[in-house]
């Protein structure tokens, strides 16, 4: 897919990405770019933190859910606030 291999630094493209994995069922796909996301990305992270924090929920996987919370808690880029109301809501 085009998008896929022209992400840039810009998480606009990667939430997007992101959702239309997660539409249309292919949840590794979409998991895999929010994690290339945290890589890569240098813009807002809260959205792909939202996302790989409730698909770790979704596994039953209470490590990588922690890790993910604690780094979440540790990057400039990412509104814990914004982070802790979605993830409480669901």
């Amino acid at each position: 897919m085009y998008l896929e291999n022209h992400l840039e630094k810009e998480s606009e493209e990667y939430v997007e990405l992101i959702k239309y994995y997660n539409s249309v069922g292919r949840d590794s796909e979409a998991r895999e770019v929010a994690e290339r996301g945290l890589e890569k990305c240098k813009d807002d992270l809260t959205e792909i933190f939202i996302y790989l924090l409730n698909d770790a929920k979704k596994c039953g996987d209470r490590e990588r859910y922690h890790k993910l919370y604690a780094s979440a808690k540790r990057r400039k880029r990412a509104d814990t606030n914004r982070i802790d109301a979605a993830i409480n809501m669901e």
